[in-house]
């Protein structure tokens, strides 16, 4: 072969020594099998989640090496059992007073239905009604317009006394 002839050769059908720079391919990172799934659902009542997990391995240090896609997967558990409901008050009734004014004694009412207790959850604290004062503030003068003969009988009525 002539000269010319190896360098065609070469130009054509390169070796890696003689034309290339020696170069790495970047090889994403690979996950392993998906793991077992969480042998306890997350909620003791009611629904709740399971979860399994795989590993990412991979060469490098830089993120672009990292495995595409999630590490982790969650399906519903369902625990078959119904949770308990704990009962609260309901807001107060208003007093119920013995007078308009004056000072009066009264009661106030509350019933444990928001929510009320249910599936063995526990009962409201404290009292469904309390006793106390009220309406406590003064009545207002009273002004009576009495007529002419009444008011003589009243006057006359008083002086006998």
């Amino acid at each position: 072969m002539k000269p010319d002839q190896w360098i065609l050769l070469l130009i054509l059908f390169p070796t890696p020594s003689v034309s290339r720079k020696h170069k790495t391919t970047i090889q994403p990172g690979k996950w392993s099998d998906w793991g077992k799934w969480d042998e306890h659902c997350s909620v003791t009542c009611g629904i709740g989640v399971r979860r399994r997990v795989r590993k990412c391995s991979y060469k490098g240090k830089q993120r672009k090496y990292e495995c595409k896609g999630n590490k982790g997967q969650l399906k519903n558990c369902d625990t078959q059992l119904t949770c308990p409901v704990h009962g609260s008050w309901s807001s107060w009734v208003a007093w119920d007073c013995s007078v308009s004014c004056g000072g009066g004694t009264g009661q106030k009412k509350r019933t444990c239905t928001n929510p009320m207790p249910l599936f063995g959850g526990k009962k409201c604290e404290g009292k469904s009604d309390e006793d106390g004062a009220c309406n406590e503030q003064k009545c207002a003068d009273q002004v009576f317009t009495l007529s002419p003969g009444t008011a003589q009988k009243m006057k006359d009525a008083t002086e006998k006394v």
